[in-house]
């Protein structure tokens, strides 16, 4: 398997990496990722779907909203900024983990490259 990395600038951001295998591609963030079968389209498509999704991880148009039960990650939302709200596009998590550990949360983003949304003024 190749991966390709895209390392965070700083502590407030993440990693994000691209996973090339013989059937697909997998975009991870933190513990989030996504699949792209790579029968799902042309290879033109799939490529500009992956690379699409890493851009946008890598603006400030995207974040990861992490959860935590007594300090450990055990489920990650990948959302999508909508105007002033954030709407959830994705959503990864262990099927094991502390349920009765105290809950906390962790907002990640990027600013590597300017948001797609960002307008000059």
């Amino acid at each position: 398997m190749s991966r390709l990395r895209f390392p965070r600038v700083d502590d407030f951001g993440f990693d994000v990496e691209v996973c090339v295998g013989d059937r697909e591609l997998v975009v991870q963030a933190l513990g989030a990722h996504e699949h792209f079968e790579l029968g799902n389209g042309t290879p033109s498509e799939v490529c500009a779907s992956v690379l699409g999704l890493v851009r946008d991880l890598l603006s400030p148009d995207m974040r990861i909203r992490e959860i935590r039960s007594r300090g450990k990650p055990f489920r990650w939302f990948v959302e999508s900024r909508n105007g002033p709200a954030w709407q959830v596009e994705a959503e990864t998590g262990l099927l094991v983990f502390n349920y009765l550990g105290k809950r906390s949360e962790r907002v990640y983003q990027n600013r590597q490259l300017p948001g797609r949304t960002h307008r000059a003024g």
